[in-house]
């Protein structure tokens, strides 16, 4: 499935979640319509795991092809921060209960955001200032990235 694709099946479901949730009382879909309304819900925990992947994987982090166990010791930290944020009652918790309860997206946006952010503070940046200096004439300095 594209990314189109499954956008366009994150929305549906979350319309289809508010729908429900609308017109029918949450005894009944907790009791008589429990399979399929817990089907929806584990879709929507599904389709916001994946949102927020997409939104972390979105944005390169660019490297210096010179530099390979400084890539590799980027990979391992945002590897790192992602299963802490996995961990229970961390980020991916927040953001499916944003999605299966709040039934917010604003708010999984700005919680993917937070995962994003922190790799890029905690993994990406001590690596790119590894590879910034300042060059120039002291009257006019600029940064060089070798990135």
């Amino acid at each position: 499935m594209t990314d189109a694709e499954m956008m366009k099946k994150f929305h549906s479901d979350l319309k289809r979640l508010k729908e429900n949730r609308e017109k029918v009382p949450i005894e009944l879909l907790t009791t008589r319509y429990k399979k399929g309304y817990d089907a929806l819900l584990e879709e929507l925990r599904h389709d916001a795991d994946w949102y927020a992947d997409l939104y972390l994987f979105s944005f390169n982090f660019p490297r210096c092809s010179e530099d390979e166990a400084g890539s590799l010791e980027v990979d391992a930290r945002i590897r790192a921060i992602i299963q802490e944020e996995n961990e229970p009652g961390r980020l991916r918790d927040q953001w499916r209960i944003a999605l299966t309860e709040h039934m917010d997206e604003e708010e999984l946006l700005d919680l993917s955001w937070k995962r994003y952010d922190r790799c890029l503070q905690e993994a990406y940046m001590p690596y790119f200032n590894r590879h910034c200096r300042w060059v120039g004439p002291s009257d006019n300095r600029w940064i060089y990235s070798e990135i």
